[in-house]
Parts: structure tokens; C-alpha cells; sequence
């Protein structure tokens, strides 16, 4: 299963998640995006095909930048990180039906055992392609 991460810029932010994820992220082939603004590309490319996605988000931006690619995320299941938990914030995520929403102050350990969870149900379907929305 590919996985492909967006984690936070801001290093302590980052680094606190890593510390957790990396060792769920480094059993998988895994993605780290610099940018959001590659999705189109990586679309285009078939690299969401069996894949699930942990976007760490630092601001508001970052949100809308996803939402402006909304269609291209419908296939593949999304863990969400937010950088607050404003109504309006909770609300414009989850048109993005994530599999699993939080925040960027909370317990890392709960995305990684989400993220295991995950992983293993696709392994024991043989590693077949998640479908959410058609």
C-alpha cells in the first residue's frame, strides 16, 4: 500500500508526528509531499491507485488547497490533521469525507493506530483498491 503524507512545515509540529508515524510510514512505500500543489500530477500519474493519505495542515490555506482538488481525493481513504477546531474549519473538512479527522495539538498515537488499522484491513483484502466515493 502506497501512502502519501503532507506533514506540517512549522519542525516541532512535524517532528512531534513523525515521531510517531514514522514507524507505521516506514513498513510502506511512502510519498512525503512538500507541496500540496502537486495532487493534479500525482493524480495523473496513478500514484493514489491502492493508496491512503495523512495531510498534516498547517493553516486555512492549506484546507482550501485540498478542497480545490476535492474530485481527484475521492478514491483514496484520508486521514486529516487540522490546524484548529473552528466550526467553519470541522465543517469545510469533512466534504473531504476523511476516514479519520484531528488536530494538530492532539495524541499522535491515535492517527498512528488509525493509520495501522488501515494498513492491515488492506492487506487482508490482498492489498486491493480502497473505494470511497464513485
Amino acid at each position: 500500500m502506497r501512502i502519501i503524507a503532507y506533514l506540517h512545515n512549522k519542525k516541532e509540529i512535524r517532528d512531534k508526528w513523525l515521531s510517531v508515524l514514522l514507524p507505521v510510514l516506514i513498513k510502506e512505500e511512502t510519498i512525503y509531499l512538500k507541496t500540496l500543489k502537486v495532487i493534479p500530477s500525482f493524480h495523473k500519474q496513478n500514484l493514489f491507485n491502492d493508496a491512503l493519505a495523512v495531510f498534516s495542515l498547517e493553516t486555512q490555506r492549506h484546507l482550501d488547497r485540498l478542497l480545490e482538488v476535492e474530485s481527484l481525493l475521492k478514491s483514496i481513504p484520508l486521514i486529516l490533521i487540522l490546524p484548529n477546531q473552528k466550526k467553519n474549519t470541522i465543517a469545510l473538512a469533512h466534504r473531504l469525507l476523511p476516514r479519520f479527522l484531528t488536530f494538530s495539538d492532539d495524541d499522535p498515537g491515535r492517527v498512528a493506530a488509525v493509520l495501522k488499522k488501515m494498513i492491515e484491513k488492506n492487506d487482508k483484502r490482498g492489498g486491493e483498491r480502497h473505494g470511497r466515493r464513485q
